[in-house]
Formats: structure tokens, sequence, C-alpha cells
């Protein structure tokens, strides 16, 4: 039998234009996205933005770091 590990991946400031486009490609290749950023959710109208579990907070800030690294498999993240 063969098991299927299923990717949940955490894009760091996934609401900018870069992050944005990570979470849509994402998204198109079958994993589970979630986002954390200062702002949380992005303000992108495209019906993918509601696929996209969206947490508020500080990644220097590690008491914020908590609830989004739940269940993660994947961090995505560039200077």
């Amino acid at each position: 039998m063969t098991s299927c590990v299923s990717v949940q991946l955490l894009v760091l400031g996934g609401n900018g234009f870069v992050g944005s486009n990570i979470c849509k490609e994402a998204l198109d290749r079958g994993l589970s996205v979630s986002s954390l950023s200062r702002s949380g959710r992005s303000n992108v109208n495209e019906s993918w933005a509601n696929n996209v579990v969206w947490h508020k907070g500080d990644l220097l800030e590690p008491d914020s770091l908590k609830d989004s690294l739940k269940d993660v498999t994947s961090v995505k993240h560039w200077p």
C-alpha cells in the first residue's frame, strides 16, 4: 500500500507580489497553502485566495508563529 504525504506549505509574506504568486502556483500544483504576514489576509480578489489559510503575525515574534506552523511540512521565505 502506498501512502501519500500531504504537503502543507507556509509562505512567509504571501500577500505581496512574489508571495501571492507562490501561493497561487502552489495551489495549482495541489498543495495546501497557508500564509503568514503582518497584515494577515491578502486583498487579492481572485478565487484562489479563498483557498489559502491566512495568518496575521510577525516572523520576528516567535509567539505569532505557533498557530501558523501547525501541520506545516514546508516553509517558503525569501529575504
